[in-house]
């Protein structure tokens, strides 16, 4: 299957691992699907329970910034703060972008990660002005 790498920048040919090869050191996500690039081993989870991947190959850089945008934005739906779920903020960062759907997965820069990370601050200042 060819995937969108960030560091290569195009669409590139991949292979279909598990966690075992990836993360050999992890039991726990030994039976889990990933795509790593052929060319610069660089890799993508998949959905749970299927090999679809979850957006294109981050290089390190982008995958950090990734992390940084979940570690704000997942305890806001997985606490439900402002009685929110996952759809509705991920539906008001798309509005706040202006694109039709989000999902972290489908970034591919760091600047990208740094618009979503201001939509996330523009909700959650419109939200506590409501109070």
């Amino acid at each position: 299957m060819k995937i969108f790498c960030v560091e290569r920048q195009e669409q590139e040919e991949t292979e279909l691992v598990t966690g075992k090869d990836i993360y050999p050191h992890r039991p726990d996500l030994a039976d889990k699907y990933f795509y790593r690039c052929k060319k610069c081993g660089n890799y993508v989870g998949c959905h749970p329970n299927s090999t679809r991947p979850l957006g294109c190959i981050p290089s390190e850089e982008l995958k950090k910034a990734r992390n940084f945008i979940h570690n704000k934005l997942d305890p806001l739906w997985r606490k439900k703060v402002y009685d929110k779920d996952r759809g509705w903020w991920y539906a008001h960062i798309a509005k706040e972008l202006g694109i039709k759907e989000y999902h972290t997965g489908w970034t591919r820069s760091v600047e990208e990660c740094r618009q979503v990370w201001r939509a996330i601050n523009n909700i959650l200042r419109v939200l506590s002005n409501r109070k």
